[in-house]
């Protein structure tokens, strides 16, 4: 085993010959945001990203991290005095030391659902970034386009429109935001922008890897695909590849469907809504805008598309492939229950109920009764929720089904909201506790979360949902107590009842995603 020194001899002897043909070392460093009202929103992602930029091999990468063993080595070296809050300034003058040509850092920040990433990339001593991605204007507002020296046009060609790639970076995971899989795809995006850029010059060294050799497979490559049928024996088809547990390769008959009659809007729709149940809302929308865009007219798949956007936790793009669909058919029931689920997600409840009830006058259809039932027991009217879950006499199994999942979707949206909200409101309450709009944030908040707790115990339960149920049913239960013990600590400011709530909070947290993917497993076998 290398002793220290000797470790970073060879390391730093793979800087010095990058003439013999060794990759340039770049420096990672993430700089961290400070916390906002106690909480910190930082995504951390360097050694994703240091990842990204090794599987392309055009650059060494390094962190600035202790668990680095480069840097761990030089710090016990004396070569440089790593310090994990270094600045900027601090962290180039070490790279300086250690003679690495490239620097970049990175910051990205959590909020909303969303992210706002930043990277600047420097070589040497250069004074300005070579390139970078996002900034601050002089106003302080986030800009979140990629700019390069010379490049900047031929990327805008090459990748549309940026902020477009950028809004949506983010992976959702049952409309939950899923930062694990943001962090990679994040990397991975950066890492092909400076493939393609600034690294355009050196040559790739992709890490090379032996493929496993799935099932089913020719040459342990190309999947083995069933030819395509036609019409409702394709349907039929796909449809017992997903009984038999075959779901990916029922998704692969049907791109190869696709590919061979790519303008016919059914097997389209067959996808998306494979996609959908399959837990991949994201490649759903994506999937059904394609198509839309492809058949403009079609007004089943911008509705198709608008419906998945929701439940991947995107309600602007849903409202952007809405209003496809209603400038082609402003009357379209479906429409107005979409509408009804963009107000939901975006906790506008009176409107979301104006939307069904219309929806419902033309059309009684069990997606608006369901929306309004949930936007009713999310006000905290039991009984005119109770009454549209009765009126619509799921008595048939496959009926019953289709309440249970289209309502269990929406709650656990509305948990999403819900939750995030509970963990604004703790640290502002410690911060500013007894005042009128901590109390009356918390009022809100705990009629809500009481709403939703209700709202799970009144909806019918298909038998073979009863094990997630039960588990969602326990985590609102927690998720509501959490809602009374915040409007207790922000009317009292008893640091002992923010702490009951964090835990209560923490506990919920856990179990809700829990509960999520137990109902998307359970879902998956039908």
């Amino acid at each position: 085993m290398l002793r220290p020194a000797a470790l970073f001899a060879c390391l730093a002897a793979c800087v010095a010959c990058h003439a013999k043909g060794t990759p340039p070392t770049v420096l990672i460093a993430q700089l961290l945001a400070p916390p906002v009202s106690g909480v910190d929103r930082n995504l951390i992602m360097d050694t994703q990203m240091a990842s990204a930029l090794d599987e392309v091999g055009q650059v060494f990468p390094v962190v600035w991290s202790m668990s680095d063993a480069y840097i761990r080595a030089a710090n016990d070296e004396k070569s440089i005095a790593f310090n994990p809050d270094a600045t900027e300034k601090e962290i180039r003058a070490a790279a300086d030391k250690l003679r690495i040509p490239y620097v970049l850092f990175i910051t990205v920040f959590k909020e909303e659902g969303n992210i706002r990433p930043l990277a600047y990339l420097y070589r040497g001593r250069e004074g300005r970034p070579i390139w970078k991605f996002g900034e601050y204007d002089r106003q302080s507002k986030y800009r979140p386009r990629l700019f390069t020296d010379d490049k900047t046009q031929d990327n805008i060609k090459k990748f549309g429109d940026i902020d477009k790639v950028f809004e949506s970076i983010v992976a959702y995971t049952n409309g939950v935001p899923d930062w694990e899989n943001t962090a990679l795809s994040l990397a991975r995006t950066w890492s092909e922008y400076l493939a393609d850029t600034t690294f355009r010059g050196l040559p790739k060294r992709p890490r090379l890897s032996a493929p496993e050799k799935g099932p089913g497979t020719l040459g342990g490559t190309d999947p083995v695909v069933p030819a395509p049928k036609q019409g409702d024996e394709l349907k039929a088809q796909t449809d017992a590849l997903v009984a038999q547990g075959k779901a990916p390769l029922a998704i692969v008959t049907l791109r190869d469907a696709i590919d061979k009659a790519p303008y016919e809007p059914k097997r389209r729709i067959w996808l998306t809504d494979l996609l959908l149940k399959q837990g991949m809302p994201q490649e759903a929308a994506t999937e059904a805008r394609r198509a839309a865009s492809m058949m403009p007219d079609e007004v089943a798949l911008w509705l198709r598309a608008a419906k998945a956007w929701i439940i991947a936790g995107h309600p602007k793009e849903a409202q952007k492939d809405l209003d496809q669909a209603m400038q082609r058919d402003g009357k379209a029931v479906a429409g107005m229950a979409v509408l009804g689920d963009i107000y939901l997600m975006q906790n506008r409840l009176t409107d979301a109920v104006e939307a069904y009830s219309t929806a419902i006058a033309s059309s009684p259809t069990p997606e608006a009764v369901v929306g309004r039932a949930v936007a009713r027991g999310l006000m905290g009217d039991a009984d005119g929720c109770r009454t549209d879950l009765h009126s619509l006499e799921v008595a048939d199994p496959a009926s019953l089904d289709n309440v249970y999942c289209r309502a269990a979707e929406l709650i656990d949206q509305a948990a999403t909201l819900a939750t995030n909200a509970c963990r604004e409101l703790i640290p502002y309450a410690r911060h500013a506790p007894k005042t009128p709009e901590s109390v009356a944030r918390a009022v809100a908040l705990q009629r809500q979360t009481l709403a939703l707790s209700n709202l799970v115990s009144l909806l019918p339960v298909p038998s073979r949902f009863e094990k997630s149920h039960s588990e969602r049913d326990l985590a609102h239960k927690l998720l509501a107590q959490c809602g009374q013990e915040i409007l207790d600590f922000a009317n009292s400011g008893d640091d002992n009842l923010g702490e009951e709530a964090t835990l209560s909070l923490g506990e919920a947290a856990r179990l809700l995603p829990w509960a999520q993917e137990l109902f998307l497993s359970e879902r998956k076998g039908q």
